[in-house]
């Protein structure tokens, strides 16, 4: 069914829909803060537009009408909105373009809902049908089987073939079976992918929310609240974005907000439009840099670890005093691995282990 265009758009050749080809809708009534748009300004444009003359010499086309012509003036400085009409309409000037360039801009923050109600719910649904038609099957089945006095089969239905069963009931409830059943295989093995992703980082949620505070008005609130603290347990990263202990403390320190630092650990932008609208707020993080301080710290920090323990029990005696001494060391290297790295818990369990028996191996240093 097509809805019928209005009268000041239908063409001549079109006739009136009848009525009851007609949908008529009711607009759904939700409040919203963003100021609307002034009425005019599309029309003004329009009136601008239609008074310069416009027409493409290759296609005989005239681009008067086209709205993005005026995209295309040789006057930039009418193009380019003064601040003050970015602050006054940042639904307009900034909206979703910048708002999706600047989630774009780091895979941290791209962060969506996994609706982990609603895929439970639709897969419920789902699971659901499949049973009602395997309670029909597995009837169509009891039935066939019963003696031929008692249904009064005269031709014997066959259980044991699909090509002769094929014009039955049975068959029919089988292929219903076989799309519900691809459906629902699907629906729960896209869903257990999304369910595994991990859990999002409150910094970078944290980092979401401070944007739409100092864009405020750009997105829509009723849109912008997927990302409110009520979702926090339903957010999941699209990229997610490893990082050990060690990094986020290093990325929350005053270290990378210094001069010299801040300039070798950020990295400006691959969209210039991000830089030139958000220069001030925002720091995009070099990764590879900051990753590579973050190594040659933790690798200073190691060596320390082998090499101290060396000149503490070639100075020490009594064997208790080592005994301490290899102890404090291990507790050490344990809360290292856990704070630097991102290993699992039996995989920093293995890399004490191995650093214990080291140090036992230092342990027979004899002072002479």
């Amino acid at each position: 069914m097509s809805l019928s265009p209005p009268e000041s758009v239908r063409r001549p050749s079109q006739a009136p829909a009848s009525a009851q080809d007609t949908i008529q809708t009711t607009p759904l009534d939700r409040s919203s803060t963003a100021p609307s748009a002034p009425q005019g300004s599309t029309k003004s444009l329009l009136e601008k537009e239609s008074n310069i003359p416009s027409t493409d010499a290759t296609t005989n086309v005239s681009t008067a009408s086209d709205p993005t012509h005026a995209l295309t003036s040789s006057d930039s400085a009418l193009n380019e909105p003064t601040e003050q009409e970015i602050a006054e309409n940042p639904w307009k000037y900034i909206g979703y373009p910048q708002f999706s360039r600047w989630v774009a801009s780091d895979q941290a923050w791209f962060i969506t809902r996994r609706f982990s109600t609603l895929n439970a719910r639709v897969i419920l649904l789902l699971q659901d049908r499949i049973v009602e038609l395997e309670d029909k099957l597995n009837a169509l089945d009891e039935v066939y089987s019963l003696p031929r006095n008692i249904i009064g089969d005269e031709d014997l239905t066959h259980n044991g073939s699909f090509r002769i069963d094929r014009e039955s009931q049975r068959t029919t409830v089988l292929n219903d079976l076989s799309k519900a059943l691809a459906q629902y295989n699907s629906f729960v093995n896209e869903y257990s992918q999304l369910a595994s992703r991990p859990s999002v980082r409150m910094d970078d949620v944290k980092a979401v929310r401070q944007w739409l505070a100092n864009h405020e008005s750009a997105i829509d609130d009723l849109e912008a609240a997927y990302i409110n603290e009520n979702h926090n347990d339903d957010l999941i990263p699209v990229h997610p974005k490893p990082r050990s202990w060690f990094r986020m403390v290093l990325e929350k320190s005053s270290i990378l907000r210094h001069r010299p630092l801040k300039r070798f650990l950020s990295r400006e932008p691959s969209d210039p439009l991000i830089k030139k609208k958000d220069e001030g707020p925002t720091v995009w993080h070099n990764d590879q840099r900051v990753e590579r301080l973050s190594a040659v710290v933790i690798g200073i920090v190691g060596l320390s670890m082998l090499i101290g323990p060396i000149w503490a029990l070639y100075e020490v005696e009594p064997s208790n005093k080592r005994l301490g001494i290899i102890t404090g060391f291990i507790v050490a290297f344990y809360i290292l691995v856990v704070i630097a790295t991102t290993a699992k818990l039996f995989e920093s369990l293995a890399a004490v282990a191995a650093y214990s028996a080291v140090l036992m191996v230092f342990m027979q240093i004899q002072k002479q």
